[in-house]
């Protein structure tokens, strides 16, 4: 009884701390959009900083600071906008790609530690279920949250982390979720920047058009995993039926 005790004590402590995370994850995610720490992601001050803090000179260091803001909530639009304008369209996407692959993995393991355990002591009958359906269409789960993010990526990293996702899917899931995004985005970049620079009409337009073509086509790719989905379970459904009535 008392292992028992401790045991939900030291897992309630986790899942405390892992709630304080994220917590201060949606806080500084406000903050770098409303607060004075916007100014930093405009894309020329920001492409400045860059540039005299050496990551145009060394991949290494350009990775690890995608690996960085990917892990304190810096929107992943603007990393993915700094790394087409610093290093083009080709390094600039795998750098990105590279950097918040690893950033992921890391808030991913962070989640895993503090919250996996947790939920399966502490969490209802019902969140354990959906925990555990989640885990076992994991890849598209994780394709889904990357195509059509209701989350800043860092908070979502954690809260996949807590699940029944296993590392395996999570890492295929991110990749894959994440390339439809980074392309868009560098192909429209010089669209994006112009709003920034001059926020007229037009190019105010232009760029809710753009965003209109990219989350229509997340969207249609989530509708076409979803109904792919489907046909699975059905098939796992049948099987179960089957095992069944040849056991009885």
């Amino acid at each position: 009884d008392r292992s028992i005790i401790s045991s939900r004590g030291r897992h309630r402590q986790r899942a405390l701390l892992l709630l304080s995370l994220i917590l201060g994850l949606l806080g500084l995610a406000i903050a770098w959009r409303w607060s004075s720490l916007h100014e930093f992601l405009d894309p020329d001050k920001l492409i400045g900083l860059l540039r005299v803090s050496g990551v145009v000179q060394n991949p290494l260091v350009a990775i690890g600071a995608v690996i960085v803001a990917s892990i304190i909530a810096v929107p992943l639009a603007v990393i993915i906008v700094a790394g087409a304008l610093i290093f083009g369209p080709i390094l600039g996407p795998a750098y990105v790609l590279s950097g918040a692959e690893i950033g992921a993995v890391i808030s991913f393991v962070l989640g895993k530690y503090l919250g996996h355990d947790a939920l399966r002591f502490l969490a209802g009958e019902k969140a354990r279920k959906l925990s555990e359906n989640l885990g076992r269409s994991g890849v598209v789960t994780v394709i889904i949250i990357r195509l059509i993010p209701a989350a800043p990526f860092a908070v979502a990293n954690m809260i996949i982390g807590a699940s029944h996702v296993r590392m395996r899917d999570f890492l295929v899931g991110t990749i894959i979720g994440m390339i439809p995004g980074v392309l868009a985005i560098t192909l429209f970049v010089d669209q994006i920047v112009a709003v920034f620079r001059s926020p007229g009409w037009k190019s105010i337009v232009l760029t809710v058009a753009i965003l209109i073509i990219i989350l229509g086509g997340a969207y249609g790719l989530r509708r076409y995993l979803d109904k792919s989905k489907k046909p699975a379970a059905m098939g796992k459904d049948g099987e179960a039926r089957g095992s069944v009535r040849a056991n009885s």
